[in-house]
């Protein structure tokens, strides 16, 4: 897998997730990996922890994958 460009989607405050190392709030990072001549190849999610800035779990799943809603 070749990625040729990382494209920012959508960042926002997760309050409802939870990891054994968090210690503040998590945010949410979700953007879009692409190949050559921009071609979609997945989308990747990376939750952080806004006091430690440590990236604590990520996920890559297709592109146009709808995630999970975790916010009601």
């Amino acid at each position: 897998m070749l990625t040729l460009r990382l494209d920012y989607m959508v960042i926002f405050k997760n309050p409802y997730f939870k990891h054994p190392m968090l210690q503040g709030t998590a945010w949410e990072v979700r953007l879009k990996a692409y190949t050559f001549f921009y071609i979609p190849l997945c989308e990747v999610r990376i939750f952080i922890d806004d006091k430690t800035l440590q990236p604590l779990c990520e996920s890559i799943k297709p592109t146009n994958y709808k995630w999970p809603r975790y916010w009601k």
